[in-house]
């Protein structure tokens, strides 16, 4: 899959770099030092009592990126709207946006982007600690629950159960 993770905070960079291993993964973050401490040295996180570097290709703007197949929405409530305004150029007709930020309401904002059979939410126990630029410690493993606001018609969960 061809998925674009907007914030490479802690949770983006824990789903970023672990989706990078067989998904063509976009980190998206508008911090510079982020993405260029990524795009040069990889990133790192610390997990199980080890590191592991992960290569996600890192990007402060996805100007020119043709759609992807899922957006991860990995930004603090107040930036939704622009983190999604920002980067229209890669939801297509068959994009996905998921979110598993904390609170509720988030697929009002969604739903200004995406249709709402193409919105997936959830909630994650996981969870870290940004270290740095391209550093997290991810502070456990924990259960991920997503479904959609209407029936799956694509079979779109059973794709996103395989690659998580």
């Amino acid at each position: 899959m061809r998925i674009a993770v907007i914030g490479a905070g802690a949770m983006g960079s824990i789903y970023g770099g672990h989706l990078s291993q067989n998904n063509d993964v976009y980190l998206v973050d508008t911090a510079a030092p982020i993405v260029e401490q990524i795009a040069q040295n990889g990133l790192k996180i610390e997990e199980n009592g080890g590191e592991t570097i992960y290569h996600p290709t890192a990007v402060t703007t996805t100007e020119g990126m043709e759609p992807v197949d899922l957006i991860i929405l990995f930004v603090k409530s107040l930036y939704s709207r622009s983190a999604l305004g920002g980067n229209k150029g890669i939801i297509g007709p068959d994009t996905y946006v998921m979110t598993l930020q904390n609170g509720s309401g988030h697929e009002d904002i969604i739903k200004d982007y995406v249709p709402e059979d193409h919105i997936i939410i959830g909630t994650t126990n996981d969870n870290g600690a940004v270290l740095g630029p391209g550093h997290v410690r991810r502070g456990g493993v924990g259960e991920t629950n997503i479904g959609m606001l209407t029936e799956d018609k694509d079979g779109i969960l059973s794709k996103l159960k395989e690659n998580f």
